[in-house]
């Protein structure tokens, strides 16, 4: 599973992330897995461990739906959980892209190389940018960030790139 999990951040695999929610409502019943049945065991997991809120709206598995609510706040408490616990932490940290050196950050953040990791998210279509994640300062102090813009105007790239000053700017 972790790496399924793996293999889904790094390289934003939208069909395994879809996958996994499917084999969500496997696991639970028993029966075939599908969105229908992981949807609801996704969000109640996450309700009870306080991630999300009862506002947030989750309706696919892998982000791409424009149906999907959640804020950055929640992507943060999200973060913070993951990489906090000894179970999953390390692995979860591994399994994000690594800015200026892999991933789907492989060709993004060359001021912040190594310093970064954080999973993309890009519906152009929709001009939605997110980009959430672990920054570590110079100090070596560790900042957890989530940025979500929605409607911007302008090409995709050059909204990328202030996606992406807006992180540097966390780095001392």
């Amino acid at each position: 599973m972790s790496e399924a999990v793996a293999l889904t951040l790094k390289y934003s695999n939208n069909a395994m992330a879809e996958t996994l929610v499917k084999v969500a409502g496997l696991n639970a019943n028993g029966e075939q897995g599908s969105w229908e049945r992981g949807l609801p065991i996704l969000r109640a997991q996450l309700l009870e461990s306080g991630v999300i809120d009862e506002d947030a709206v989750l309706a696919d598995g892998s982000g791409l739906s424009t149906d999907n609510q959640v804020s950055a706040r929640m992507l943060v408490k999200a973060l913070a959980r993951s990489l906090s616990s000894f179970r999953m932490g390390p692995e979860m940290l591994a399994a994000l892209p690594l800015a200026a050196s892999d991933g789907t950050l492989a060709d993004r953040l060359g001021s912040a190389r190594d310093r970064v990791r954080a999973k993309t998210g890009l519906l152009a279509d929709s001009r939605v940018i997110a980009l959430s994640g672990l920054i570590e300062s110079e100090s070596g102090e560790k900042r957890i960030f989530s940025i979500l813009v929605n409607g911007y105007n302008g090409p995709t790239p050059e909204a990328v790139e202030a996606v992406d000053a807006w992180v540097s700017l966390l780095l001392p």
